[in-house]
């Protein structure tokens, strides 16, 4: 069935083609139209212009009709004659031949273009004259002929009577003595050359209007009064050309034209357009001139101008009205070419380029009024030098108005775009100087994070027997975290205020040494050994400050080493010349790293794409910090690796630093006493616990409720200890207390919520995930005791313990883990304040540590007025001689502790604290809390 459709489509398709082709073969085609269909010639009409017998007749009277009138009266004149100023109606006799039969029947009669308020056409007709047609610019619409900016009557030739010749009369009154130019052309002929005529004119119009636009556009952009000023006069000569060339009169404000006087709204629009040219060339020539040397000028103009309009509106005779405003015009336009002559060799914007193409129009604006006057003078019958179709001259005046200004904002515009776009180009480059910035300051926030991290990784790590060296290896993971913590610190604040904080005075050859010292660890990992050689003598001092040049040297030689090539050498070489350092560092590389080393230490601007390449610093924060020391970094290739140049000049603040210690290392021996002098070893005792006189808060969540009171009986009196029996509780204590325990101890299983998912959901929060957290686990995982270390625990205890090793444990966390918020409160203060310190109020805004509240019912290890000494910190009050009292709030300010705090553990009022604590800054010579923990400690 399926091949029976598809044949029978087929059929139907090739029999709807056979019929298609059958039809269209019975049709005939013609190619050639002319031949076949025997196209005629048509008579074209030879004659532009019909040839024209003219005379005149002015009735003074303005009585007489046209059959009253007799041929005899009327007297010969050219076709095209200034008719002067007349009273009454003039009479216009025309006479011409029988037209030739290819001429048509249809004819225009055109009286030319200047102001006639009315004429009208009358023919022969059965002998007698009748009246034909209308037109003039004093009419409404709905009483001319044809509505048409050009003066024309239409004329049909068979309404005419039979004969040779033809005569037909014209009765006009133009009072204004304007010139006319008669002419009788076929239809055809006239429709074409008026159309060529209209396009042009029309195109004229269209494009004045579209710059006066741009002009008020400009204007309203740059808002600039002078381009609006030019845009005023502008659209007032543009409705002066439309006036004069009847557009305004026939087709926009037709509705005045029956008004008395209508005709005079060309003297008014002629006067704004002289006024408002003068004021248009004060506002250009105002920002480079005083305008008082004009003000004879503009006197004269506004002047003429008030004057001549006044007279103008109440003078009774036409011809007063028009001499008087030819006069007006006259003077205005000798005004404003006096006032272009005197400012012409004054220093101007480029905007007075405008004025230059206002003197053809001034001089224009004086032929016109000149050749007006010469209508008082020429008697009727005498051909004058009037131009006929003077609106040509008028659209040459707009546009000298409106090409230069339109030419002058094209100019200011495309300048203004230019300093936009190097504007552009500066934001561009600024907007990749902030990307690198922030970039680096991003890098430099993850690498404190990281060391942060390293930081409490190291306080967290499981302290069972306490033994000395594994103190001393935590001891050198932090001391290490916070040396280059500070040093990221301390090149923040100085690239945020564009200058080094502090000097100091560096013995440069062991300075170098000791940072070499500490990279060849990381070049040992990759098998690259290190070759020194400089000429430097010892003892070299260079002032600069400590910490941004480790970060130099250091950066540069891990970076370096990071690109060198594995079992290769690096060669180092340390120079000085003057007061200008020089590090010069070459390896071998592998070549797929030469493009990224090419980025690393170009100048050209950072992109986001190298964020996250390597370490995300590379050498850029030390090419950052070397433009404070007025140094670079550059690289060049050799063989196969490159070569690395560092440069720099050190600070010339001889005089102000030759009293300072030469530095070798970056930390001073406070630090490393803290831990030598210390009895890592300590006795168990009941304050054992108490870190300067401040008792630990402990959250317990313990669900077996024997193991539970066997932990509250080993902590009872030694510490604020909370009790949970579920995760979920000690979870939703965490969430609403106000105030956070200093240690968690947690048993892995837990109902609703376990013990590893109550440590991670700490290690999500901000504010607890800070908190040491030890997890006591089952036997069965011990195995994972590394594993939950390794992921942020502080510690693991392994049921059965004893309470000694509970009491280690926890010693050991607290203890160290007040000792290294103390010393990075110190590092943080000392890399944003330097060594000048800070003033009280500003220590009191930058202490962190939060006042732990003691519940009624439990009791501290040890009273907070029992301080413990160190012998360092005994001898050191015995030689100042302080007081007990003063010694006790010596070491609770050491602590961190407020005046508040303070009082209400001595149970004294603030006023005393500060007392007592004035007397400690005299008697130790300190001026800050800050200098105050770093003496004491």
């Amino acid at each position: 069935m399926k091949h029976f459709e598809s044949l029978k489509r087929a059929f139907l398709l090739v029999f709807l083609l056979f019929f298609m082709v059958k039809a269209d073969s019975q049709a005939r085609y013609i190619f050639s139209t002319t031949k076949e269909l025997g196209i005629l010639e048509v008579e074209q009409p030879k004659n532009l212009s019909i040839p024209l017998e003219v005379s005149y007749y002015n009735d003074g009277t303005a009585t007489m009709r046209c059959n009253q009138i007799p041929s005899s009266y009327f007297h010969p004149i050219a076709r095209s004659f200034s008719t002067g100023f007349y009273k009454g109606v003039l009479w216009v006799e025309l006479a011409f031949k029988d037209t030739q039969a290819e001429d048509g029947k249809n004819f225009y009669l055109d009286l030319g273009s200047e102001h006639i308020d009315i004429a009208e056409l009358f023919i022969m007709k059965d002998g007698a004259w009748k009246f034909y047609g209308r037109t003039g610019r004093s009419l409404k619409k709905s009483y001319m002929s044809v509505p048409s900016w050009r003066l024309v009557i239409p004329l049909d030739e068979s309404d005419l009577s039979d004969g040779p010749v033809h005569r037909v009369r014209v009765r006009m009154c133009a009072y204004l003595g304007a010139p006319v130019s008669f002419s009788l052309q076929p239809a055809r002929n006239y429709n074409s050359s008026n159309l060529i005529l209209a396009t042009f004119n029309f195109g004229i119009i269209v494009i004045c209007f579209v710059l006066i636009v741009i002009i008020f556009a400009i204007a309203l952009v740059f808002k600039d009064s002078a381009y609006l000023l030019l845009g005023i006069t502008a659209f007032l000569q543009f409705l002066l050309m439309l006036q004069i060339k009847g557009l305004g009169q026939v087709f926009i404000w037709n509705f005045i034209a029956v008004i008395p006087h209508a005709p005079r709204l060309t003297y008014f629009m002629t006067f704004a357009v002289l006024s408002m040219t003068a004021v248009s060339f004060c506002r250009i020539v105002s920002e480079t001139m005083d305008m008082k040397i004009f003000r004879w000028e503009m006197t004269g103009i506004i002047g003429t101008n008030a004057i001549a309009s006044l007279l103008v509106l109440v003078a009774y005779s036409p011809s007063l009205a028009f001499g008087i405003y030819s006069v007006a015009v006259i003077v205005m336009s000798l005004g404003l070419f006096v006032m272009w002559f005197r400012g012409r060799k004054r220093p101007h914007s480029d905007m007075f380029y405008v004025t230059y193409w206002w003197i053809p129009m001034l001089l224009l604006f004086i032929y016109i009024a000149i050749s007006n006057l010469l209508r008082f003078s020429v008697a009727i019958p005498k051909e004058t030098i009037v131009l006929n179709r003077d609106y040509f001259l008028y659209d040459f005046m707009l546009l000298s108005m409106c090409i230069p200004a339109v030419r002058m904002i094209i100019e200011k515009t495309r300048r203004k775009l230019d300093v936009q776009r190097r504007e552009i180009d500066n934001c561009r480059k600024s907007l990749f100087a902030l990307r690198e910035e922030r970039g680096l300051f991003d890098s430099v926030t993850e690498q404190l994070l990281k060391l942060s991290n390293t930081i409490t990784s190291a306080l967290r790590l499981p302290q069972m027997k306490s033994h000395v060296e594994s103190v001393q290896k935590i001891q050198g993971i932090v001391e290490r975290s916070a040396v280059q913590t500070n040093d990221y610190l301390t090149a923040l604040a100085s690239l945020g205020s564009g200058r080094p904080l502090e000097v100091n005075r560096i013995l440069l050859k062991e300075f170098y040494l000791s940072c070499v010292e500490t990279a060849r660890l990381i070049a040992s990992r990759k098998m690259v050994e290190i070759d020194f050689k400089t000429d430097v003598e010892d003892g070299t001092i260079i002032l600069a400050n400590q910490s941004l040049i480790e970060l130099v040297f250091t950066n540069s030689l891990y970076t370096t080493i990071r690109y060198a090539r594995p079992n290769s050498s690096l060669n180092l070489r340390l120079e000085k010349s003057g007061n200008t350092v020089t590090v010069i560092m070459d390896c071998a590389t592998e070549p797929s790293v030469h493009d990224i080393i090419h980025k690393r230490t170009s100048e050209e601007d950072f992109t986001e794409q190298e964020e996250n390449e390597t370490n995300g610093l590379d050498f850029r924060l030390v090419r950052k910090v070397l433009e404070l020391y007025e140094g670079r970094l550059t690289q060049s290739e050799f063989r196969d690796g490159f070569v690395f140049r560092i440069s720099f000049k050190e600070e010339n603040q001889i005089a102000q630093s030759a009293d300072l210690p030469a530095l070798t290392s970056k930390f001073e021996s406070e630090y490393n006493k803290k831990f030598t002098d210390s009895d890592m070893e300590p006795a168990i005792t009941d304050d054992m616990f108490s870190v300067g006189g401040r008792p630990p808060v402990i959250l317990l969540a313990e669900e077996n409720i024997m193991v539970m009171k066997f932990m509250e009986g080993l902590l009872h009196g030694h510490c604020v200890l909370y009790t949970m029996s579920s995760g979920a509780d000690a979870w939703n204590f965490l969430q609403s207390n106000g105030h956070k325990p200093d240690i968690i101890i947690c048993n892995y299983i837990l109902p609703v919520i376990s013990g590893m998912e109550l440590f991670r959901k700490c290690s999500d929060v901000i504010s607890l995930q800070d908190i040491p957290f030890i997890l006591m686990l089952p036997l069965s995982e011990a195995s994972k005791q590394n594993e939950f270390i390794r992921r942020g625990a502080a510690a693991c205890l392994i049921p059965p313990f004893t309470k000694d090793e509970l009491y280690r444990t926890i010693y050991t966390i607290y203890s160290l883990s007040k000792m290294i918020q103390r010393n990075v409160f110190s590092i943080v203060n000392k890399a944003l304040y330097g060594n000048k310190g800070a003033s009280d109020d500003a220590d009191t805004r930058t202490e962190t540590q939060e006042r732990r509240t003691v519940e009624p019912g439990q009791k501290l290890i040890s009273g907070s007025s029992d301080i413990s000494l160190t012998d360092s910190q005994k001898t050191l009050f015995d030689e100042h001689e302080l007081s007990a009292r003063e010694r006790q709030i010596a070491m609770l300010i050491s602590q961190g502790l407020s005046d508040k705090e303070i009082a209400d553990n001595l149970c004294i009022s603030p006023g005393t604290v500060v007392t007592h604590k004035k007397n400690v800054f005299k008697k130790l010579d300190v001026h800050s809390r800050v200098q105050l923990m770093a003496k004491i400690r």
